[in-house]
Order: structure tokens, then sequence, then C-alpha cells
């Protein structure tokens, strides 16, 4: 176990605006980050004054999809930074008032997010429901690509010409994403996330490894 100064840089986005997050907002962070992609979630407070402008707060209740974004540096090395896309999965708020004020008026409002990568985020709520002829495995992923997911397919087994494909996947039982965990895991192929060009491999071996980073002494 280490201990380091750490850089935070969040930002909200929706469909028609990105709020930046000060520093001084941001009250907790925590990240899973893992070989097939990542989850996390952050806890965000507003303090009396700044409640009256919060700019959290209409998206926070509001069922419009809200993507987050994640920067963490190190102070010193700023140019090397791990960025982070996800979709927030769940939204929460709370807020405590003064109770002996008449017009209670707000004291502080505790927002938390969970969220993941975009692509787990969306194909764990896909049930797709297909029957097909003649048609590739890999063709058919494509056709299940959600919007801002990209995929690179390099596994002969997703190129086989297939005579009946079919996807039985319709209702709250298993979803597409664990239809792709379980191909992976079948036909021993590899399912893993790039974090520098935020998209997925599907693959018949492990991808070369990244760029070497060299720790401090103190490391």
């Amino acid at each position: 176990m280490f201990v380091d100064e750490l850089t935070i840089d969040i930002d909200l986005v929706t469909a028609k605006e990105r709020i930046s997050v000060k520093t001084g907002d941001i009250k907790a962070l925590e990240l899973r980050l893992e070989p097939w992609g990542f989850t996390g979630s952050a806890e965000l407070w507003m303090w009396g004054e700044e409640t009256k402008d919060d700019p959290f707060f209409e998206h926070f209740v509001a069922h419009d999809p809200l993507t987050i974004e994640v920067a963490l540096g190190i102070p010193e090395e700023s140019k090397d930074k791990l960025s982070l896309s996800a979709l927030v999965s769940s939204r929460c708020l709370e807020e405590q008032a003064f109770e002996e004020l008449s017009d209670a008026k707000i004291l502080v409002r505790r927002y938390t997010l969970s969220f993941e990568d975009r692509g787990a985020a969306l194909w764990r709520q896909h049930f797709p429901s297909v029957l097909e002829t003649d048609v590739t495995l890999e063709e058919e992923i494509n056709r299940q690509l959600p919007t801002d997911v990209k995929v690179q397919l390099d596994w002969s087994f997703l190129q086989q010409k297939r005579a009946l494909l079919c996807l039985a996947l319709g209702g709250h039982g298993p979803s597409f994403y664990d239809f792709l965990l379980w191909t992976t895991d079948a036909y021993d192929g590899v399912f893993a996330y790039d974090y520098d060009d935020k998209s997925y491999l599907l693959a018949s071996k492990k991808p070369a490894q990244g760029k070497e980073v060299k720790l401090r002494g103190e490391d």
C-alpha cells in the first residue's frame, strides 16, 4: 500500500451541457479498474449558499442519461493522466436542512453517483431476440453495438459463417453483456478494455502490453 497526492477532475456531461465539478465539492471517489472494464462511485457535496445556484440538481432529478468524465493525475506529472468516461448507472440526492430555522435553509446537498464503462452499462440492459441465417457472430455483434461504443474484433471464431444463429435473450434473464462474456469464456477468447482508446477487444489472445511506466523510488 502507498499514499500519493492526486489531482482529480470530474465533469458531468448531458446531451446539452458540460458541468465541471469544483475540487472542493468532491467528497469521495472510488474506482475499481479491471482488464475488462471498470466501475466506480463519486460523492459530491454542495454547501449552504452554493445550493442557490446548484448546477447538479436539475440533472439528478431528471431521467436523461448522464455521463461522468474522471481524470486522475500526479501534480508534478500533469501530462500523464488516467482518463475515464462512464455512464452513470444510478444517482442519489440527499438534503439536510437547518431544522431550527423557520425557512429551513439547506445546510448541505449530498450527491452520490455510481457508474461503469459505457459498453457494460448499456449491454447489461440489452436483451435482444434474434433469429438469423447465414451470418457470423462478428456481424451480429456489430449490429448490437450501442452508440459511442467501439469494439475491435480479432478472433477467427467470430468470423465463422453460421447456417443459423439464435439469441433468445428477451426478458429479464441473461443480457447481451452476459452473452459476450459467456462466449469469451466458453471458447477461450479474450474480452479486454483499452483505457487509452476507450474501446473493447474481443480476440483469440491477449493484446500486447501497453507502454511501460517507471515508478518513482518512493513507490
